[in-house]
């Protein structure tokens, strides 16, 4: 039979195994949230480490489309990697000539077919709107100091008139002297192309033969040192006017001045670009010249002999 002493000292037991049961149960859950609070462990610091995922080797072919956005020359022609060196190379055969072999000399605007003098190739030329050139490319447009081409490759570019004195200008009868070019200022070289022509008479001048072909031989510079646009009557060009006469030039020499109206040359109207052909290839053995124009509403005639 349980005593009263007995059942005292069993509840006393139960309380000190309920109090040691709640000691470790605290533990255990102070334990357990310690550990899911702390930071995760990264797969380097546990000594883990991911095996590097293999990649497919690169082709000439991944790297196309840099060629395709061509950022430096959007405009410029499809470029594709050659196989057997793994460089770039334009998709045509031959790449199409650059404007810069193209420099603008004169140009002679208005009118139904305007002009152009450009020099390329070693040669001077005068081309019409809308010929095609040696490269392939095509006069588009004529202005009073510029000139547009279309490219072969389709692109347009824009040639400007040198200003005077521009260390860009092309050499007229240039000469080299161990390897290096030698050009006389275009001041002094123009008024030593006129400084022979002397006036007989208030319409008479007479032009040395030397002088003429110094001229002949820089044509380009002549062109530069005036500028004529078609006298436009009723849209019909009916000579050509002068605009700009640099003094001390050959043509100022020759007693031309700014705002007169060229009607004919040796008998030949000038009543478009095209007779500009005609007469220079007549000048060229001229021994003569008649020159039939207007100034300020007055018809006056100038004759110029070559000897």
């Amino acid at each position: 039979m349980w005593s009263l002493v007995d059942d005292k000292q069993l509840n006393n037991l139960l309380l000190v195994i309920t109090g040691l049961a709640g000691l470790a149960l605290g533990t255990f859950a102070a334990a357990l949230a310690g550990y899911l609070l702390q930071p995760a462990e990264t797969a380097g610091s546990m000594g883990l480490t991911t095996p590097p995922r293999a990649e497919r080797p690169r082709t000439l072919a991944d790297y196309q489309v840099i060629l395709d956005r061509n950022l430096f020359n959007p405009d410029g022609p499809r470029l594709r990697f050659s196989p057997a060196s793994g460089t770039s190379r334009p998709a045509a055969t031959t790449a199409p000539r650059r404007a810069a072999d193209w420099q603008l000399v004169g140009t002679v605007s208005g009118g139904p077919r305007p002009l152009a003098t450009l020099r390329g190739q070693g040669k001077t030329r005068v081309w019409h709107q809308g010929d095609r050139l040696p490269d392939g490319s095509i006069l588009t447009g004529v202005e009073r100091s510029r000139a547009r081409l279309r490219l072969p490759d389709g692109s347009e570019s824009v040639l400007t008139l040198p200003k005077q004195g521009d260390k860009n200008q092309p050499a007229s009868a240039a000469g080299n002297h161990q390897g290096r070019s030698v050009r006389a200022p275009a001041a002094r070289q123009s008024a030593a192309i006129g400084a022979g022509i002397r006036q007989l008479a208030p319409n008479s001048w007479q032009i040395p033969r030397l002088e003429a072909e110094r001229a002949r031989d820089n044509i380009g510079t002549l062109l530069r040192q005036a500028r004529v646009e078609p006298n436009l009557v009723e849209g019909r060009t009916e000579g050509f006017v002068i605009r700009m006469i640099q003094p001390g030039t050959l043509l100022a020499r020759l007693g031309l001045k700014v705002g007169d109206v060229l009607h004919e040359i040796n008998g030949i109207s000038l009543d478009g670009p095209e007779k500009g052909l005609q007469i220079m290839q007549q000048l060229r053995q001229a021994r003569r010249i008649d020159l039939a124009l207007e100034r300020q509403g007055k018809r006056l005639t100038y004759s110029y002999r070559i000897d």
